[in-house]
Formats: structure tokens, C-alpha cells, sequence
């Protein structure tokens, strides 16, 4: 039961400190993958509130490709990211983008070096999870969870199995366990 419970514990563990990591360092995971929650609903029904989208950097963008784009200096939204689908492309290289639930077309005609990527994965209402992994109660939490498992590695065997030892035999069962491996190992005479 115990050992049960310490896999699961690990497994929630490491599954905290993965949220956090991802949600702080989302090129950890490979070069080109950036993540992005979405915020509106500019793209329902397709995305929602919530949802983690990874994003992977392509050569090309195609009509219909779900991109991520971040708005340039000097432009109303500097510096936000917007996620909408590519209506098509103009003749200066630029694109027409447009949210799946919005009338009209973006105001921005972001350009190749605006995107950040092309949706690659969506990982539905994931992103409330990292928004709470990022807060202070949540990292105090994570912290205390790790100092936990830490002591709790320290302790002696026979404080942790109930005074036996650390094989799990009584003290008696152990040492006659001793002699008959030590008798069955003599060489034969």
C-alpha cells in the first residue's frame, strides 16, 4: 500500500514540476515548439478559453492553417499574440488571418517574420492548470511538496518499516535465513 501510494505521490510530483517548467519554459521541449493558452473566443469553436496550443515554426504557411502571430512595435496591440486562421496570402508576403468566430478579417496583415507558428497540438483546458501552476500559492505548495519528498528519503528503514529491517524480515526469520544461505553455498565435501 505504501509503495503504492509513494508512485503515485511521485507521479503527481513530477507532473507538478513538468506543468511548471512547461508553463515557464516552453522551448525546453524542443527548439521550434512554442506553447500558448488561449484567452477569447475569437476561435470557437475550434479553440476555447483555456486550451493549451503548441505551436511549431514552419517555412511556408498554407490557407486554412491555425498561426500564432505576434503584433509588431508601433501597432495598435504591440506586443500581444494573436492565434487566428490564415484566409489568404497578399502580394507583398503578407497574410490574411481572421478569428473562426469573428466577421471580418484582422486588422493586422502580419508578415512571415511576425509568426511564431502553426498549430500543431491543442491540449483542451490545460492552460487553467499552468495560469495556477504560475501563482505564488502554487509554487509554495510545489516547494513544500519537494522538501516533503526529500525528508521523507531520510528517514532510517527501521522508522519507516515499523522497526524491522530493511528487507522486511523479523530479526529471527532473517538470521535463519542467513544460516541456510550460508549451509546451501558450502562446497561440497
Amino acid at each position: 500500500m505504501r509503495a503504492a501510494a509513494a508512485v503515485i505521490f511521485t507521479f503527481f510530483l513530477f507532473a507538478a514540476l513538468a506543468s511548471f517548467l512547461l508553463s515557464r519554459y516552453p522551448n525546453l521541449v524542443g527548439g521550434q515548439l512554442q506553447m500558448v493558452t488561449i484567452s477569447g473566443i475569437s476561435m470557437k469553436p475550434h479553440l476555447h478559453s483555456g486550451d493549451v496550443v503548441l505551436l511549431r515554426k514552419q517555412a511556408h504557411y498554407r490557407l486554412g492553417d491555425v498561426v500564432a502571430y505576434t503584433i509588431p512595435n508601433g501597432s495598435p496591440g504591440a506586443g500581444h499574440m494573436v492565434i487566428h486562421r490564415v484566409l489568404g496570402r497578399l502580394q507583398d508576403g503578407s497574410f490574411v488571418t481572421k478569428g473562426d468566430n469573428v466577421s471580418a478579417p484582422d486588422f493586422w496583415r502580419p508578415r512571415p517574420g511576425w509568426m511564431v507558428g502553426r498549430e500543431w497540438l491543442t491540449i483542451p483546458r490545460v492552460g487553467y492548470g499552468f495560469a495556477y501552476v504560475r501563482t505564488a500559492p502554487a509554487l509554495a505548495a510545489i516547494f513544500a511538496l519537494f522538501v516533503v519528498y526529500a525528508l521523507a528519503g531520510y528517514t532510517k528503514p527501521e522508522e519507516r518499516d515499523g522497526g524491522e529491517s530493511p528487507t522486511g524480515l523479523g530479526e529471527d526469520r532473517l538470521s535463519a535465513y542467513r544460516a541456510f544461505v550460508a549451509s546451501e553455498l558450502q562446497p561440497p565435501r
